[in-house]
């Protein structure tokens, strides 16, 4: 099991900032963690991004591309307040390219 995070995520041709934080197992072909974000306006598009694949593979790129990865939406936590706002997305899948 290897841990690997970073910054910058790519779906197709978007792409945003957001975080991850997760685990790989490149034996069993394995992935999963979490993907984050801090800001209203991030937290809000990171929010609806998953609600929308929330019954569904997602293949997405990490980094430069380096890691490929199909992953499913297990849930995504929300934390509000008056001055701040944070999504985390929880995911698992499987490895589709990794060094």
């Amino acid at each position: 099991m290897r841990e690997i995070g970073g910054r910058g995520i790519r779906e197709g041709s978007a792409r945003w900032p957001w975080r991850y934080r997760l685990n790989l197992d490149p034996v069993a072909g394995t992935v999963c963690g979490e993907l984050a974000v801090e800001g209203w306006e991030e937290s809000r598009a990171m929010a609806d991004w998953a609600e929308a694949r929330s019954c569904q593979a997602v293949k997405l790129a990490l980094g430069e591309g380096k890691y490929e990865i199909e992953l499913r939406i297990l849930g995504v936590r929300i934390h509000e307040s008056g001055h701040y706002s944070e999504t985390d997305v929880q995911v698992e899948g499987r490895l589709v390219k990794c060094p």
